[in-house]
């Protein structure tokens, strides 16, 4: 299927209303519980007030020793939609799995509790999914902050269906996101028949410390046939200063399935791999930045960064040309601090250690999102 988009501007998108819908497929609902008392009660009234009715809400208390796990218990009692899952800890990769293998309805979306959603959220997901016949539906997002500022790198106003090369041209540009919370995923997609509970086709990695759906995200584009985008942003991602996602310790989760990605697109999608290696660049260099900036590692992710580093270099020198230049043949030009990022990094290691010092000293603690300078 060729990519197209279409823009909102009909009268069928402005005057279109959306009502309570009891009808339609079921949509489990995945959200992996750990130390989120202070935001799940809004969270859940969020979920439960979804115009679209017809959810298995699956909640997993992922050994959680603050009252998350009662306040799932007591938002259940209310809701019969809602299932609690207790287990002992084991990560949000094991929390995911476990739920998964118990969902029973034909989409799931897997979103995190300390997030809210827009009350048409998943209405407009399925809507989309249907109308398409889509295996991947996927909507924009805000972030939210801590002092109240919000920012989305989404563009509003439009409408696109697109196969997986698309796909993977536009989740490198940063168009797509690459978190699972914005995705309606299609049961086939994950599994191999029609109800659970069975063997899914993808699992979670639990090795990886967070930005386990980074993985997640390319595995469902390259699986899907049809993925149909809408900008509207209706899911919101907190931004915590004490999450998994802004911890201290570098992540190199993303890196690592940047890694599986390139190779995946090389093979499969020639048309992308410009677009994969932007990714790419940008994935490892923002591990990277984590790392010089003072975030900790183990030993053994400290010797993998070090050949990252390693690898990286002569990449950007071999491909920076033909990817800056592929960035701006599809609309998407490189920003200016990614520019002398990459450029410094493949030709000039001396510049990027001090750029990374100064960012260091101007920014301490900031060790988050460090692809860019």
């Amino acid at each position: 299927m060729i990519s197209q988009t279409r823009l909102r501007e009909s009268s069928h998108w402005r005057r279109r209303k959306l009502t309570k819908r009891t009808d339609g497929p079921l949509v489990t609902v995945i959200a992996p519980v750990y130390n989120v008392e202070r935001f799940l009660d809004y969270f859940l009234k969020t979920v439960t007030e979804q115009t679209y009715r017809n959810l298995e809400i699956l909640l997993v208390n992922d050994g959680s020793p603050d009252a998350s796990g009662d306040i799932c218990r007591q938002w259940a009692q209310h809701d019969n939609r809602i299932i609690v899952v207790d287990k002992p800890n084991g990560g949000s990769a094991s929390a995911r799995n476990v739920a998964a293998q118990c969902a029973r309805g034909e989409y799931l979306i897997f979103v995190d509790p300390d997030d809210w959603l827009e009350s048409t959220m998943i209405e407009t997901m399925v809507a989309n999914a249907l109308r398409e016949d889509a295996q991947l539906s996927v909507i924009a997002s805000w972030d939210e902050f801590d002092d109240g500022n919000r920012y989305s790198q989404f563009p509003l106003g439009e409408y696109s269906v697109m196969d997986s090369a698309a796909a993977f041209r536009e989740i490198n540009v940063g168009r797509l996101g690459v978190a699972m919370w914005n995705k309606l995923v299609r049961r086939d997609l994950f599994f191999t028949g029609d109800t659970g509970p069975i063997e899914p086709l993808f699992h979670f990695n639990e090795e990886w410390r967070g930005g386990e759906d980074v993985e997640a995200s390319y595995w469902a584009i390259d699986a899907a046939t049809t993925i149909v985008y809408d900008t509207q942003r209706l899911y919101h991602y907190r931004i915590r200063s004490d999450s998994l996602s802004e911890s201290p310790h570098v992540s190199l989760s993303g890196a690592l399935a940047a890694q599986k990605m390139l190779d995946l697109v090389n093979i499969k999608y020639p048309s992308s791999v410009p677009y994969a290696q932007y990714g790419y660049m940008k994935a490892v260099g923002g591990a990277l930045n984590q790392w010089k900036r003072g975030a900790t590692a183990t030993e053994k992710e400290d010797r993998l960064l070090r050949k990252l580093e390693t690898e990286l270099r002569p990449f950007i020198r071999a491909n920076f040309k033909k990817v800056r230049l592929a960035l701006a043949q599809a609309g998407a030009p490189m920003p200016k601090e990614r520019c002398i990022q990459f450029l410094a990094l493949g030709w000039c290691t001396p510049a990027y250690t001090a750029m990374l010092r100064f960012y260091r000293w101007c920014r301490p603690g900031r060790t988050r999102r460090g692809a860019g300078i």
